[in-house]
C-alpha cells in the first residue's frame, strides 16, 4: 500500500511538480494569518495557545521560512514555555528552534538548545529521544564539516540503539546521517549506499517521511557518482524524494533537491533538461528569499546557458549569483554579530546575578565584619563594578566597529581591515569569521566583475579582467585549502592534483604544459599544508609566467622522497632557468615570500637549478 502511494506521488511529481511555479506555492503570510485567527478566536487555555504557536513554527520551518518562524518563537509569552505539564511539547518546539538556528548560522544558540534537550531526555529516561538527540548533535557538527565530533555523537547514538528498543524511525534517521558523513567526508559511494538502503528499509512510518526523502536524495546522488546505475533509476530516486518534499510542503528542501537533479543532468551534458529544472522554481525561491539555494541556482543556470550558447542570459544570471554572494556574506557577518551580542548579554546577566548574590551575602554579614573587612568588601564590589563597566565599554566599541564594517562592505580592503580589528576583540567572533578569507576574496572578485560587467570601453574591461584573474589566482589557494579545514590530515597527492590545474587555468601561458606529481606518501596537517601550498603556488606561477617563453611544450615535476627520515620535495621545470648568475633574485617579492613561508614551515629551501631549468629542493622536518 505504501509503495503504491509512493508510486502515485512519483507520477504526480513527473507530470505536475515540474510545472510548479511561485503562484502555486503561497508565502508565509497564509500561515501567519491563520495563527492570528487562532489566537484571536480560539481558546485562552495556555496549552492550546502554545500548540498554535508550535504548529506555526513547525510549518514555517518545514517550508524554509526561517525568519518568520524565528519571529513567531520570539513572540511566545515566556510563561508559556515554563509549563511543566507541557514540557514534552515544549521540547518538540525546541527541536525545531534548534534546527532553524543552526540553518541561519546561530550556532552557539543551536548547540545550547540541543545539549539542553539531551539533558532533559536523560533526566526523564526517554531512550528513543536520547538516541535522537545524539543524532541531532551529530548532524549539527556534520553540517559544519566537523566530522570527528559528528562521528562520536553518532557512535553514542548507536550504543543507545543497540542497548535499548527504539523506534525504526529513529534508527532510519541514524542511518541517514551515517550515510551523509560517508558521502561528504570519505566520498565513498558504496558505503553511503549501504547505509542509505538500510535506512530506507526502516523509514516506513508516517513520521519518517522526511528521513525517507533525505535517504532517497543520498541514494540518487551516490548512484550518480558510481556511474554504473541507469539514468532512469537515478532520476527515479530524485523524483521520489521531490514528491515527498512537495506533498509535505518542505518547499526549500524541494528546491535544493531539484538543484541536485539539475546538476546531475549538467554532468550528463543534458543541458536542455537541466535548464527546464533550474528555471521553474526561480520565482518561488525569490519570493521566499531562499538566498543560499538561489545563489547556487543562478550559478548553475549561468553555466547551463553558457553551454547552450545563450551567453547574454548566462552573464545576467552570473551577475545575480555574484550579487547574492555579497548579500550572503553580509548576512553571515550580521548573524555572527547578533550571536556575539546574545552571548554577551547572557554573560552580563550572569555577572550581574553574581554581583547581587555577593551584595546579599555581604549585607547579612555586615554586622559581624570589622572595618577592615568592610573596606575589603567595598573594594571587591568596586572592582567587580569596574569590570562590568569595562566589559560594557568593550562591547560598545566592538559593536560600533562591527556596524561600521557592515556599512563599508563596498570598500573591500578597508572592510577587511575593520573585520580583522573586530575579530581581535573577541574569541567567539574570531572563530566564526576566521575562515572568511576565501569569501572576502570571492566578494572582491565579484565586485571587480560587476565593475567589468558595467564597463563599456574595451581597454578598461581588459584591465578589470586581468585584475580579476590575479585575485582569483590567490583565491584558488584558499578555496582548495579550506575545503579540508575540518580534517586533521591532507593527502597532498590528491590536493596538488586539484590545485595545479586551477593555477594553470588562471595563469594560462599559451603553451602545452604537462605535470608529473609523485607525492602519494605525503600526508600533512592543515597547518603545514598551507605554507607548503603557497610555496608551490609561487613556484608554479613563476614557471608558467617566465620559464616556457621560448618553448612550445613545457614540463613541471613535483616529486617527494624520504631521505634520512626527512621528507624532501623536488620541484623542477624544463624552462630556460634564471639569468642572474644561475640563481633566482633573492630580493624579488616571490623569493622573499617563499623564504618566509619556508621559515614558517621550519623547512630548508635550496635552489639547485641550471640553464636547463629551475630546480628547488624543499626539505621538511622529520616525520
Amino acid at each position: 500500500m505504501k509503495d503504491s502511494l509512493l508510486l502515485i506521488l512519483s507520477v504526480f511529481f513527473v507530470f505536475g511538480c515540474r510545472n510548479l511555479s511561485a503562484q502555486e506555492v503561497s508565502g508565509p503570510e497564509s500561515i501567519l494569518g491563520q495563527l492570528r485567527i487562532e489566537l484571536n478566536e480560539g481558546s485562552d487555555e495556555t496549552g492550546v495557545r502554545l500548540r498554535c504557536y508550535g504548529n506555526a513554527i513547525k510549518k514555517l520551518t518545514y517550508r524554509g521560512n526561517y525568519k518568520e518562524a524565528d519571529s513567531v518563537y520570539k513572540s511566545i509569552p515566556p510563561n508559556f514555555l515554563r509549563q511543566k505539564e507541557d514540557s514534552l511539547y515544549i521540547a518538540e518546539i525546541d527541536k525545531t528552534v534548534a534546527f532553524l538556528n543552526r540553518v541561519i548560522g546561530r550556532y552557539s544558540i543551536s548547540l545550547e538548545i540541543y545539549l539542553n534537550l539531551l539533558a532533559y531526555y536523560i533526566r526523564i529516561d526517554d531512550k528513543d529521544n536520547i538516541a535522537l538527540s545524539y543524532c541531532y548533535l551529530g548532524e549539527f557538527h556534520r553540517a559544519r564539516r566537523k566530522y570527528e565530533p559528528a562521528a562520536k555523537y553518532l557512535t553514542q547514538a548507536k550504543l543507545i540503539i543497540d542497548e535499548n528498543k527504539v523506534s525504526n524511525s529513529t534508527i532510519a534517521y541514524w542511518y541517514s546521517r551515517k550515510a551523509a558523513i560517508q558521502n561528504e567526508r570519505y566520498k565513498r559511494s558504496d558505503s553511503t549506499l549501504y547505509y542509505a538502503f538500510r535506512g530506507l528499509e526502516l523509514a516506513t512510518a508516517e513520521e519518517a517521511y522526511y528521513t525517507k526523502a533525505l535517504l532517497l536524495n543520498e541514494i540518487g546522488f551516490s548512484s550518480a557518482r558510481l556511474g554504473a546505475v541507469p539514468e532512469d533509476e537515478i532520476v527515479g530516486y530524485y523524483e521520489k524524494s521531490l514528491a515527498i518534499m512537495l506533498e509535505k510542503e518542505h518547499y526549500l528542501d524541494f528546491f535544493l533537491i531539484n538543484n541536485n537533479l539539475a546538476y546531475y543532468y549538467m554532468e550528463k551534458k543534458e543541458f536542455e533538461k537541466a535548464l527546464v529544472l533550474l528555471k521553474k522554481p526561480i520565482k518561488m525561491a525569490e519570493e521566499n528569499s531562499w538566498d543560499i539555494g538561489l545563489e547556487v541556482n543562478y550559478r548553475r543556470l549561468s553555466q547551463t546557458l553558457a553551454a547552450l550558447g545563450q551567453m547574454e542570459e548566462s552573464h545576467e544570471f552570473r551577475r545575480k549569483s555574484y550579487q547574492l554572494q555579497l548579500i550572503n556574506v553580509t548576512n553571515k557577518a550580521a548573524i555572527a554579530v547578533e550571536e556575539l551580542s546574545a552571548t554577551y548579554d547572557k554573560d552580563l546577566a550572569e555577572e550581574n546575578l553574581i554581583i547581587q548574590k555577593l551584595a546579599t551575602g555581604n549585607a547579612q554579614k555586615e554586622a559581624l565584619l570589622n572595618r577592615r573587612a568592610l573596606i575589603a568588601t567595598i573594594l571587591v564590589s568596586f572592582l567587580l563594578l569596574c569590570f562590568a563597566l569595562l566589559s560594557y565599554i568593550l562591547y560598545t566599541r566592538n559593536k560600533k566597529k562591527t556596524v561600521k564594517l557592515a556599512g563599508q562592505q563596498v570598500i573591500i580592503q578597508e572592510s577587511n581591515g575593520q573585520l580583522q580589528n573586530a575579530l581581535n576583540q573577541t574569541k567567539v567572533l574570531y572563530r566564526e569569521l576566521n575562515h572568511r578569507v576565501k569569501n572576502n576574496l570571492s566578494v572582491l572578485s565579484s565586485l571587480v566583475y560587476l565593475q567589468e560587467y558595467g564597463e563599456k570601453e574595451v581597454g578598461q574591461k581588459k584591465i578589470y579582467e586581468a585584475l580579476r584573474y590575479r585575485i582569483q589566482s590567490i583565491a584558488l589557494v584558499h578555496d582548495n585549502l579550506y575545503v579540508y579545514n575540518e580534517t586533521s590530515n591532507i593527502n597532498f597527492q590528491e590536493y596538488l592534483s586539484q590545485l595545479i590545474p586551477n593555477i594553470a587555468e588562471v595563469q594560462d601561458p599559451g603553451h602545452e604544459i604537462s605535470y608529473h606529481i609523485e607525492c602519494k606518501e605525503l600526508i600533512l596537517e592543515v597547518d603545514d599544508a598551507i605554507p607548503l601550498a603557497m610555496i608551490i603556488n609561487e613556484l608554479i606561477t613563476n614557471s608558467l609566467k617566465h620559464a616556457f617563453q621560448d618553448k612550445s611544450k613545457g614540463q613541471i615535476n613535483l616529486i617527494m622522497q624520504v631521505e634520512d627520515r626527512k621528507r624532501v620535495i623536488y620541484y623542477n621545470d624544463n624552462g630556460s632557468g634564471f639569468n642572474t648568475s644561475e640563481k633566482p633574485d633573492p630580493k624579488s617579492l616571490g623569493m622573499r615570500l617563499i623564504k618566509l613561508l619556508a621559515k614558517q614551515l621550519k623547512s630548508i629551501l635550496t635552489y639547485e637549478g641550471s640553464n636547463e631549468g629551475a630546480k628547488f629542493r624543499i626539505e621538511l622536518p622529520e616525520v
